[in-house]
């Protein structure tokens, strides 16, 4: 499972790590120091390695590499898992909200902030 480091909003200081197999949340929300801690010991990550992706993370909003680029600061707006009913979306711009949600064990509110997406139906 890929883990992203996502900076929640240009102006806090609260990062998460995003879980790329269970489109949420896997730790966090915590500080800048919280997140470069998780790198070095979940990660493997030399310290001054989580470091410089913390950095490139207040930079880009996101320490996704890849050429497919997760959660940067345009993008919009973040899976968040499906149902048979559709899929679940996260307006990128409702992280930090959603984050603090989470953080606060209130996943009522933190449902309230997805937007659902039907699936649309094949009308052959």
């Amino acid at each position: 499972m890929a883990r992203i480091v996502l900076k929640t909003a240009r102006d806090r200081n609260q990062y998460v790590i995003w879980g790329s197999i269970v489109d949420d949340i896997i730790a966090g929300p915590g500080d800048r120091e919280q997140a470069i801690a998780y790198l070095v010991t979940k990660g493997g990550y030399q310290p001054v390695d989580a470091e410089r992706i913390v950095a490139d993370t207040d930079k880009r909003g996101s320490s996704d590499r890849s050429p497919a680029r997760f959660g940067f600061w345009a993008d919009d707006p973040l899976p968040r898992g499906q149902d048979d009913n559709g899929r679940y979306e996260l307006p990128r711009d409702r992280l930090a909200t959603y984050a603090d949600a989470i953080g606060t064990g209130d996943e009522a509110a933190a449902r309230t902030l997805l937007i659902h997406r039907e699936h649309e139906e094949d009308e052959r």
